[in-house]
């Protein structure tokens, strides 16, 4: 009877108190406290910076998983179930997946076959309406949908040669990869302002280069299919990316770049015998204006 009562009483107050009785001496005895974890008293910080690192690509990784499984057609997966799933997910992750998935061609390297039926864009609607291209189009991007490429690169580089250091996924694959790299390879020399030596970053060219920044964050994207789907095609539009971390004097010095843009316009203009359309965003704008300061100064003025 002794044993059996001390032990029961024992292990219900153990679990509903948090204690536990001896059942030997009869005396109650505190339950150990579980470990805790301290953060190291040198370097606090770290600790916490590479807990929150693994959270954050953990969420990532469980996000990325969820979209791309939700686009393949399992037949397996009940068709309510995945309209739940599309609905708790972000609107802007949703529109992203959805144009990787077949509604911008450039930017379908997928397979799923599972395009939505969308709303037609504003090109379907002109082009219903008997509108056709008229103005060739010049695409002046911002400095986040420029994307940059590695030409010439550091030992620890050399692996990313013309991958992107700026833009697409590429960029957090080199990042995650090697910060240290990564920066050394995307800093500007002081002093020139230029490239350091040893590493050449060049801007992305063609319309490739304007499309998207990274899944979810999409500039250039629907305006591109909006005048393809009214009949423009790569010889009515052309994208005039620049490397956004030289000033407008070296970029000029550098890259030629504004007499560049000034011959891809006048080339434009003599195939196509009408003025050219400029569309520029974001810091984009800023270099239209310059342009347009620049191509009417003198050639005495510089």
């Amino acid at each position: 009877k002794g044993t059996t009562k001390g032990t029961t009483k024992g292990t219900t107050k153990g679990t509903t108190k948090g204690t536990t009785k001896d059942t030997t001496t009869g005396t109650k005895a505190k339950r150990v406290p579980s470990a805790t974890k301290y953060l190291p008293p040198s370097k606090p910080w770290t600790a916490v910076r590479g807990e929150f690192l693994k959270r954050i690509g953990l969420f990532c990784v469980c996000t990325v998983v969820a979209v791309y499984l939700r686009a393949i057609p399992l037949r397996a997966i009940p068709g309510a179930f995945q309209n739940r799933v599309e609905k708790s997910m972000p609107p802007w992750l949703n529109s992203s997946m959805h144009l990787l998935n077949g509604n911008v061609p450039a930017l379908n390297y997928t397979s799923f076959g599972n395009a939505r039926k969308e709303s037609p864009s504003p090109g379907a609607l002109a082009k219903k309406e008997g509108r056709t291209p008229k103005h060739p189009v010049v695409i002046v991007p911002g400095f986040v949908s420029s994307g940059l490429e590695l030409w010439e690169g550091l030992t620890c580089g050399k692996h990313f040669f013309r991958q992107r250091m700026w833009g697409t996924p590429a960029m957090a694959r080199a990042y995650f990869t090697d910060r240290a790299c990564w920066m050394a390879h995307m800093r500007l020399d002081p002093d020139t302002g230029l490239d350091p030596v040893g590493i050449k970053l060049r801007a992305v060219t063609g319309l490739e280069a304007v499309d998207w920044f990274v899944p979810g964050y999409f500039v250039w994207g629907k305006v591109i299919e909006s005048l393809g789907d009214v009949g423009y095609d790569p010889n009515s539009i052309h994208a005039a990316t620049f490397d956004w971390r030289l000033s407008p004097d070296q970029l000029e010095k550098r890259d030629g770049y504004f007499t560049r843009l000034k011959s891809s316009i006048e080339t434009l203009v003599a195939i196509h015998k009408v003025p050219v359309a400029l569309l520029a965003h974001s810091y984009g704008d800023q270099l239209v204006r310059y342009f347009m300061n620049w191509v009417e100064t003198d050639f005495a003025d510089g």
